[in-house]
């Protein structure tokens, strides 16, 4: 890989290609930390390296800069990807909430239920 301004190879550890392909799926840095089983501050640290090794300031250059130029369609199409994942989270969370609300509330009833019949 080369650098516009300095058309210099630029050697990318393996680390920092795997946080470049996990910031391309639109990744948080605490989401990276997870997956990756490092620390926050970690990530952070390595793309801190990762913004001056590439000149730039932030994950969207940095993978700009990594993968080149991408034609408007495939960004449209994996924002609409990352959109519809995000949404099915959502509705996963509320289905656990939902779920969860219902444990509870059971357990109100057993509680009062019992509370009731010994008295």
């Amino acid at each position: 890989m080369t650098t516009d301004n300095q058309k210099i190879p630029i050697k990318l550890t393996r680390r920092s290609v795997q946080l470049l392909e996990l910031a391309e799926r639109g990744m948080s840095y605490h989401q990276m930390a997870t997956e990756l089983e490092l620390s926050p501050y970690t990530i952070k640290c390595h793309f801190g390296r990762l913004f001056k090794k590439l000149g730039v300031h932030n994950q969207m250059a940095a993978v700009h800069k990594w993968r080149g130029a991408r034609p408007t369609d495939d960004l449209v199409n994996e924002l609409r990807r990352s959109r519809a994942i995000n949404q099915e989270n959502i509705v996963a969370l509320q289905e656990l909430i939902r779920l969860q609300t219902v444990v509870i509330e059971m357990a109100l009833e057993r509680v009062h239920g019992d509370s009731v019949s010994k008295t």
